[in-house]
């Protein structure tokens, strides 16, 4: 059965939650120039608070949740995330920062991410690392960002990037947006990149590889090496999905 939008349940005059009142010393007019200030109402729908609950809660249960089912996709890092880290996420020293405080107020959250840039170091085994992605996808664009902008510097024209039939659904996105051509690598019957169709794609104009170990199909590459040798013996870069970082480091 089909859930109603909550616009269609709304009622005027029914009301879930009471907005405080406006304390800011000034009238808003004083504070905001005319041409930001809204001229209509927001539309917002007008629902009791029984109503509101019971809709967002009958629509969180017809999703698969990681609270409630296991998500059996390979190449995502959907783990179960304990709850006291939502709570440590939402402290006011890191919910209510502000990109134009001064460095002096924001001592603590520099010290978290410079401890969190070394231990990724480590882990990693790479001389230094880049915290300014906000995002999985984003951490694959500004990659192929980088390793374009490497050729680009050694006058290499390399426009190609190779991605398996089974890498991450974002990793065709990430290299167009970086101006490259995406060139599909099939599976072989075991589900994991066919060596055969790989060595007849790798040429001196491919970047690099995009490799999502274990991959969509929750398979590790057995033949790791022997991919590294074929893009490598050809000047390539092997870019592996950073979604999966947990997985291969706790099992």
């Amino acid at each position: 059965m089909m859930e109603a939008l909550i616009f269609e349940k709304s009622k005027r005059a029914r009301k879930a939650v009471s907005l405080p009142e406006v304390d800011l010393g000034e009238e808003i007019e004083k504070l905001v120039p005319s041409n930001y200030l809204r001229k209509t109402g927001l539309g917002l729908p007008e629902v009791s608070e029984p109503d509101l609950v019971r809709h967002f809660t009958r629509l969180s249960q017809r999703n698969i949740s990681i609270d409630t089912n296991f998500y059996p996709l390979g190449s995502c890092t959907m783990k179960y995330n304990p709850k006291i880290n939502e709570t440590l996420a939402n402290l006011p020293g890191l919910s209510e920062l502000h990109p134009y405080q001064p460095s002096s107020e924001v001592q603590g959250i520099l010290h978290i991410l410079y401890e969190t840039g070394r231990m990724l170091e480590e882990i990693s085994g790479m001389d230094g690392i880049s915290l300014q992605p906000a995002a999985g996808a984003h951490g694959e664009l500004t990659s192929m960002l980088m390793i374009k902008a490497y050729f680009e510097d050694r006058k290499e024209k390399r426009d190609k990037i190779l991605i398996p039939d089974s890498a991450h659904g974002t990793n065709p996105a990430s290299s167009s947006l970086a101006g490259f051509k995406v060139v599909k690598i099939d599976s072989n019957p075991e589900g994991e990149v066919d060596l055969k169709c790989l060595s007849r794609n790798m040429d001196e104009k491919v970047a690099c590889i995009m490799l999502t170990i274990p991959n969509t199909l929750g398979l590790f590459e057995k033949n790791i090496l022997d991919i590294a040798q074929i893009i490598h013996s050809k000047g390539g870069f092997i870019y592996l999905d950073g979604a999966n970082l947990n997985a291969k480091d706790v099992y």
